[in-house]
């Protein structure tokens, strides 16, 4: 297909595959972290922490794909009208939730050897301990795991702004490049 074309501006099925795999499990990680953080000890407690954990490791994972992926197919353009500081800042979210997207999971597995808990990943593989076990390496670790998912949600919520402001404001198709269910419109 000749580049240029509408159907060249939309992000292909595997793309939107691992954008919204990720976007659910961030979306379940999150308030499930919110709750577990505060229970006693207990067996629901720990088989929450052992979920979480899976879920982290899965986003960690999914996002590796979806890197690899993009290295080889490249996003659509944005529209040429865009301007400079808003290409500049759509590329800084986007670079910046992919950063957190790896940084959240991380710091909990860290957190989590920092504890002498091991992450197992969904009950089948248990993964290697990344730092030391530490008091010290656990509250680090546990205050940048809490601080990144909060810099991922407020980048989500400013991704998910532009995205409607492109479609509701200024009535171009960036929002349907990535919804399945949306078709593009020429802008």
């Amino acid at each position: 297909m000749e580049r240029g074309t509408l159907a060249d501006s939309a992000y292909g099925r595997v793309a939107k595959t691992l954008h919204w795999l990720v976007f659910g499990l961030f979306f379940a990680a999150f308030p499930l972290g919110i709750y577990m953080h505060n229970l006693k000890a207990s067996p629901e407690k720990f088989e929450l922490y052992a979920l979480h954990k899976s879920i982290g490791v899965t986003i960690l994972t999914l996002v590796a794909l979806r890197l690899a992926w993009r290295l080889f197919n490249r996003p659509p353009p944005l529209p040429a009208d865009t301007p400079p500081l808003e290409r500049f800042a759509a590329h800084g979210v986007h670079w910046g939730m992919y950063a957190m997207l790896f940084a959240i999971p991380l710091a909990g597995w860290a957190m989590s050897s920092a504890s002498g808990f091991p992450v197992q990943w969904w009950g089948v593989v248990t993964l290697p301990d990344i730092v030391g076990q530490s008091r010290e390496n656990f509250e680090l670790f546990k205050e940048l795991h809490e601080i990144f998912a909060f810099v991922m949600l407020g980048l989500i919520l400013v991704h998910v702004g532009a995205a409607l402001n492109h479609h509701f404001r200024r009535k171009n198709s960036i929002l349907a490049r990535m919804v399945p269910f949306m078709s593009i419109r020429e802008s």
